[in-house]
């Protein structure tokens, strides 16, 4: 048998449908982020009331952590040098131990955050 012509697809082809799936797969990654952020924005509450500080968590199934003021002995905040500039960071809070029972994070202005619950220690 004698070939007379013999081809594969078109490597044009090839990298055009390449280059689809490469910025097809970014996109769907970045839209998976998109909505984790929106998620995570909607679903963390921190509630600061005259009895305690709270935190609500969730939108179908909500969980709620409560430590009232009698109860609480410290609260610290940590900020990395993207949330000194941008002014958020991690709020902690702890009723005893070393390991802080409330962790808020990336909340905006935390050391303002930390004053309220402190002016309200008092």
């Amino acid at each position: 048998m004698k070939v007379v012509y013999f081809s594969k697809s078109s490597v044009a082809r090839f990298r055009l449908l390449l280059l689809r799936d490469i910025i097809l797969s970014v996109v769907l990654v970045g839209i998976y982020f998109l909505i984790k952020d929106i998620w995570n924005y909607y679903s963390f509450q921190l509630i600061i009331s005259e009895d305690g500080v709270m935190l609500k968590q969730g939108i179908i199934v909500t969980k709620t952590k409560e430590i009232p003021f009698n109860n609480l002995n410290f609260v610290s905040v940590t900020q990395g040098v993207l949330g000194k500039m941008l002014n958020f960071g991690n709020l902690e809070i702890a009723t005893g131990g070393d390991d802080p029972d409330i962790i808020f994070n990336h909340i905006h202005d935390p050391h303002r955050v930390k004053e309220i619950i402190q002016n309200q220690l008092n």
